[in-house]
Parts: C-alpha cells; sequence; structure tokens
C-alpha cells in the first residue's frame, strides 16, 4: 500500500508539473494575471514535487521545501489580495494554513534536533548521554507529527487542495480589469508589506518581548516573498531587495528558534525524572539564550540595511 501510495504521489508531481510548467516563464510585456499564475505555479509546483519526498521520509529538505512552498503561496495569496477576489482567495489560504500545520511539527522538530545535536557534540560522558535521552524524546515528537502529516497527504482534503491549487495558477479568479494591466504597475502592492514591517519595527526597543520580534520576522518574510513574487519583473533591483529582507527574517529566525529551543528544553527539563537529564536541559536552555540574545543585538544592523536598501518599486 505504501509503494502504492508513493506512485501516486510521484504520478501527481509529473502531472502537475506538467500542466503547469507553461506558467512557469514570463514572456515579453507580462500583464500582471501572468505574474500571478507565475508566481502561483511555481510555488505549486515545488509543493507537489516534494510530496514524494515528504512521504519517504529520507531527507529533511523534503518537509522544508514544502512548507516554504506552502507560505510563499499563502503569502502571494495576500499579496495579490488587491487582484483577486477575496473571498476565493481567503477560503484558499485557509486550506493551506491547514497543510502548514502539518507540516509545521515536523519541521519544528528537525530544525531543533539540528540545533542541539551541534550543542550537544562537544559533550562527553553523563552529559552525552543525559543529552541522547532530550534527544530520544525529540524524535519520539517528531515520529508523531510525521505520522499526523502522512494521514493528511492521504486525506482527500489534501487532494482536493492540490486541484484547487492547480486551477489557481490556470485560472485565478480576478477581479475587474486590473490583472490586465502592464506587471511594472505592480509595484505598488509592495507598498502595503514595507509599511507593515516598518511600523513593526519602529516599535521595537531592547525590551520588546520575544513575540513582537517573532512578528517582525513574519513581516520580513511577507515583504521578502513579495519582492520575490515580482523579481521576474523588476529584475536585480527586486533581487537585492529580496536578499536584504531575507537577511533580516534570518536573524529573527535564529531568536525565534532559540526562544522555541528554550522553551522546548525547559517543558523536558521540569518534566524530567532523572536530574541529570534535567541539569543537561539546563545547560542547553542557558547556551541558547546566548544566541538569543545575540540576535537580538544584531537585528537592528540588519535591518537597518534593509532600511537603506532602495526600493525597486518607488
Amino acid at each position: 500500500m505504501t509503494a502504492e501510495r508513493d506512485a501516486r504521489a510521484i504520478g501527481l508531481a509529473q502531472q502537475v508539473q506538467l500542466e503547469l510548467d507553461p506558467l512557469t516563464g514570463l514572456g515579453d510585456d507580462p500583464t500582471a494575471l501572468d505574474v500571478i499564475r507565475h508566481a502561483q505555479a511555481g510555488s505549486t509546483i515545488q509543493l507537489v514535487s516534494h510530496d514524494p519526498i515528504v512521504r519517504a521520509g529520507e531527507d529533511p529538505e523534503g518537509v522544508h521545501k514544502a512548507r516554504v512552498a506552502v507560505r510563499r503561496l499563502r503569502s502571494n495569496l495576500r499579496t495579490f489580495r488587491p487582484l483577486v477576489d477575496r473571498d476565493w482567495a481567503e477560503a484558499l489560504r485557509v486550506e493551506l494554513g491547514w497543510l502548514g500545520r502539518l507540516l509545521a511539527p515536523v519541521r519544528d522538530a528537525e530544525v531543533l534536533a539540528a540545533r542541539l545535536e551541534e550543542r550537544i557534540e562537544p559533550m562527553a560522558g553523563l552529559e552525552a548521554a543525559s543529552a541522547k535521552v532530550l534527544l530520544d524524546g525529540l524524535e519520539n515528537d517528531r515520529l508523531v507529527a510525521r505520522g499526523q502529516l502522512l494521514e493528511g497527504l492521504d486525506s482527500r482534503r489534501y487532494g482536493e487542495l492540490v486541484v484547487r491549487l492547480v486551477r489557481a495558477a490556470l485560472d485565478p479568479p480576478v477581479r475587474g480589469d486590473r490583472p490586465d494591466r502592464p506587471a511594472v504597475k505592480l509595484g505598488s502592492l509592495m507598498d502595503r508589506p514595507w509599511g507593515k514591517l516598518s511600523r513593526r519595527a519602529a516599535a521595537l526597543g531592547s525590551g520588546s518581548s520575544d513575540a513582537a520580534l517573532h512578528a517582525t520576522r513574519i513581516a520580513a518574510k511577507q515583504l521578502r516573498y513579495g519582492a520575490e513574487a515580482l523579481g521576474p519583473v523588476f529584475g536585480k533591483r527586486a533581487a537585492r531587495f529580496a536578499s536584504a529582507a531575507e537577511a533580516l527574517q534570518g536573524v529573527l529566525g535564529e531568536h525565534q528558534d532559540a526562544v522555541v529551543a528554550m522553551s522546548w528544553l525547559a517543558d523536558r527539563g521540569m518534566e524530567a525524572d532523572d536530574r541529570a537529564v534535567a541539569f543537561t536541559a539546563g545547560r542547553l536552555a542557558e547556551i541558547e539564550a546566548s544566541a538569543r540574545d545575540r540576535a537580538r543585538k544584531d537585528w537592528p544592523k540588519v535591518w537597518k540595511r534593509l532600511e537603506r536598501t532602495k526600493r525597486f518599486w518607488t
């Protein structure tokens, strides 16, 4: 049965690739509609092509790439919201959110495991043994989340979502005649995500909460994805801007990963019956606290670089 499911997933990926591949390039003088189709087609292909890799479970990049594709699809629907039917876009975002919530705990466990393995590598003796207990517990969490993800991928809901994504790339329901305008006039779509990020960054200070920095990271990611979606139209200017936004997303992502690791380690330390395991969890949490503090110190410099980067749409 597993082999049959894998074969169906590979067949689906090939079918979607064949159907959407004509949309992955933009010709001369593209319209706004062409850009919408291009962005949605590329991310849909990425999602479905990594489906068999996710199912195989041998390469963590499979879950990572699938999750990124879901995030891009949701972000693009928000970026292009002024041009498409809003109820349709929001309904599709809801379904993508469902899939994202299935992918998230698997990917989060993989990221956390990689972080902890790096921290644990220099340890020896009792500390190393205690650290292995922690990693074994994390692997159990990942396997549970993976089981739920595979159930979701085998569900009718997922199959219907893929069909909707293909249709969204081929024939998105647009509003009025605005999508027929030249793509070079799409720059104004960046005003909203740029304003949102600017306001969030301006409101941050040394005492801002971890949640506030995480929200700023999400805003930076949306800005980056918007710039990348418009990249085929605006070229190197958009690419430079997207790269600067990605750098901010990266340093704030390091902050968030450290915060998540600290929380997980605190919970495991409190639950541990073995004092050695609790001690090791506490030591690892201290290392993550230092990583969090470094990211808090570094992000303003990265934000200033983005702020100075020429806004390609103005």
